[in-house]
């Protein structure tokens, strides 16, 4: 039952920021410890990123090592995605050229021993 004089609304109120409160303690616990764990994962893996990077650089020493691609996160935020390049540098001027062997229908592409994957990529 509310008390007079509105204390009801007040507690609530306090509940509710204290929530808040907790909500952004947590987001900024939760930042800290991601940023952690991939700064952790990065030291532990890099000697494997490195022979990827290696052998990447070795079978085409023309091309990059890294595949750049802008994808949408969260609230629609565009970001830049980064991985190991599996396929040929030129691999976009080689899919006009092999649309016709799509297996599947729509905007995807999918084709078995798609030749444009590189040996390190499969």
């Amino acid at each position: 039952m509310a008390k007079p004089g509105g204390t009801a609304t007040i507690e609530a109120t306090h509940r509710h920021r204290v929530a808040v409160n907790d909500k952004k303690g947590y987001l900024v616990a939760k930042r800290i410890m991601d940023i952690c764990g991939a700064l952790i994962g990065l030291i532990c893996l890099s000697w494997l990123f490195l022979i990827v990077a290696i052998l990447i650089k070795l079978e085409d020493p023309r091309g990059p090592v890294f595949f750049k691609q802008v994808r949408v996160g969260k609230d629609g935020r565009e970001f830049y995605m980064y991985k190991f390049r599996s396929m040929v540098a030129d691999a976009e001027e080689q899919l006009r050229e092999l649309l016709k062997y799509n297996e599947v229908s729509g905007a995807m592409f999918k084709m078995k021993n798609d030749p444009r994957v590189t040996k390190v990529g499969k």
